[in-house]
């Protein structure tokens, strides 16, 4: 169920919303970007005009992405962040969890986990998204749990600590 879908919060969608705005404003940019290529370049002004290819570059680049962008719009699905059962993993929370790998090591972080559509790389704790496998694994488990979820065809478990 969850592997179809893109699951956002609110605040996730805005930022969703705003990438494909941030995009559509560059692919404008990149367009009067290449119109003045065109205008100053002696001859018919595409032929051996490297400032008017990287500008197509770029284009085809953009235009990709927004492409990528449009189609993920239909598989997201808003989820309320509020959950009342305070033994569940929800959005928003940091948790403890410890991972254990095949070798028998293992080791404890502390992430947060968030429905936003890009993760904070600024934040001091580590970001983990709902829609990555980690993230879909520990989502409205109880504390307390072992789940796992694999990466590379590699399966991690992980023990649920605290939160």
């Amino acid at each position: 169920m969850l592997e179809n879908k893109i699951y956002l919060t609110e605040e996730g969608y805005k930022q969703y919303c705003e990438e494909i705005e941030k995009i559509e404003t560059e692919i404008l940019k990149n367009t009067d970007y290449k119109v003045q290529a065109i205008s100053e370049a002696p001859g018919d002004g595409w032929h051996d005009n490297f400032a008017y290819e990287d500008a197509c570059r770029n284009e085809n680049m953009l235009q990709k992405r927004l492409e990528q962008l449009l189609k993920q719009k239909g598989k997201i699905e808003l989820i309320d962040s509020k959950v009342s059962d305070q033994s569940l993993v929800n959005i928003g929370d940091v948790i403890k969890l410890e991972f254990m790998y095949d070798d028998g090591d293992s080791e404890v972080e502390e992430i947060r986990l968030t429905g936003n559509w890009k993760v904070s790389l600024d934040d001091l704790r580590q970001e983990i998204s709902l829609n990555s496998p980690l993230g879909r694994a520990i989502y409205l488990q109880k504390l307390g749990s072992i789940v796992s979820y694999s990466v590379n065809g590699k399966n991690i478990c992980v023990h649920i600590l605290d939160k």
